[in-house]
């Protein structure tokens, strides 16, 4: 139960998509790990892999993944470029 959301913004020719969730926010100790492959796997939350791969795909595109909680929650930061012109 809870809730999911995204909100996007536009900064220049970057897009911010924050993506929210409403539950518990991920313990002290994970945060600064949280994009490492393995450092925090377990068997009920996986091994990390999908966060490592994401965040690694998006920088090498000029872009950037990045995670902050809230109080009632979490976020994630997906940043893309925006492409300009057409084809």
């Amino acid at each position: 139960g809870g809730t999911l959301g995204v909100a996007a913004t536009r900064k220049g020719r970057m897009l911010h998509l924050d993506v929210t969730d409403s539950g518990e926010a991920l313990p002290e100790a994970r945060r600064a790990h949280v994009f490492e492959p393995y450092a925090n796997a377990d068997a009920q939350r996986g091994a990390n892999l999908g966060l490592a791969i994401a965040r690694g795909l998006l920088r090498s595109r000029g872009g950037d993944l990045s995670y902050r909680p809230r109080k009632d929650g979490n976020v994630f930061r997906i940043v893309l470029r925006v492409a300009t012109g057409t084809r």
